[in-house]
């Protein structure tokens, strides 16, 4: 399974891919020091299946003519991201694509979805939606 940590921050996502046997998980993140304490993580993990790239999330998912079998969607949660980023991953997965979203708000499937598994941690609602 290819793999697309959008909003990578801790990295918890995309390292958690990775030890699920994903063949590649590529992590997009912004910031320089975080970049840097994600390779780090990497390398002690020695997760070598997973790419690290800096750069903006919306940014290079405009850009990508990569397809995806998981994406992972946990930007900042009153960034506004999330609403620019869904149609974004709707064109980078393949047909039998899974999403993971997680925001402050409760989880509707986009349209072309359906809810396979949601759950609430806090404030923290997420689901994993399958392409319909």
């Amino acid at each position: 399974m290819s793999c697309l940590d959008a909003f990578a921050g801790s990295g918890a996502l995309g390292f958690e891919a990775a030890s699920r046997n994903a063949r590649r998980v590529v992590m997009l993140e912004a910031d320089r020091i975080t970049v840097a304490y994600l390779k780090n993580t990497r390398d002690l993990l020695d997760a070598g299946q997973v790419e690290i790239v800096r750069a903006e999330a919306l940014q290079w998912m405009q850009h990508c003519q990569e397809r995806f079998d998981l994406i992972l969607l946990d930007p900042p949660f009153s960034s506004g991201l999330m609403e620019q980023a869904l149609p974004m991953a709707r064109e980078m997965l393949g047909p039998e694509a899974w999403l993971y979203v997680e925001q402050a708000a409760p989880i509707e499937a986009p349209e072309g979805f359906i809810i396979h598994r949601e759950g609430k941690a806090g404030m923290s609602h997420f689901a994993l939606l399958k392409r319909t």
